[in-house]
């Protein structure tokens, strides 16, 4: 069977990363605007360099924060290997922050060359933002 999320332990990776990523336009009131986490779709808006698709190289996220640019709404992050999806809502005039090591025990990681996706969804159709910190095994 195939496992959904897999789940590893931030001292697996070799380095840590802070990028801020963005999905492509989204269509309201649906989770769309899908980009890999990778930053190779739609690049990392800090200008960082994306990761190439490698499938010797992992990546996992460790944190993630939505930035909705207004009303309510958020990112996910999609498992395209286990098609399964986890929300993180958000708020214009409140910060979320999203522990997923501490929520889950761990951090969702997929090979660079099949990445784990992010989307937006809420309210309005412009891209969705969010501070990700990731992990990556060169």
């Amino acid at each position: 069977g195939v496992e959904t999320f897999v789940w590893k332990d931030p001292s697996y990776f070799d380095e840590i990363l802070s990028v801020e990523a963005t999905t492509a336009a989204c269509v309201a009131n649906t989770q769309s605007g899908h980009n890999d986490i990778c930053g190779r779709l739609v690049g990392y808006t800090s200008a960082q360099v994306a990761i190439p698709a490698d499938p010797s190289v992992e990546v996992g996220i460790l944190s993630i924060h939505p930035h909705p640019g207004a009303g309510y709404s958020g990112v996910g992050i999609h498992d395209p290997i286990g098609n399964a999806n986890l929300d993180f809502p958000g708020s214009a005039t409140k910060l979320s922050h999203y522990d997923l090591v501490e929520m889950f025990g761990g951090c969702p990681t997929r090979p660079a060359n099949t990445p784990l996706m992010m989307y937006g969804y809420g309210v309005g159709a412009a891209a969705s933002l969010a501070h990700m910190v990731m992990g990556v095994k060169w």
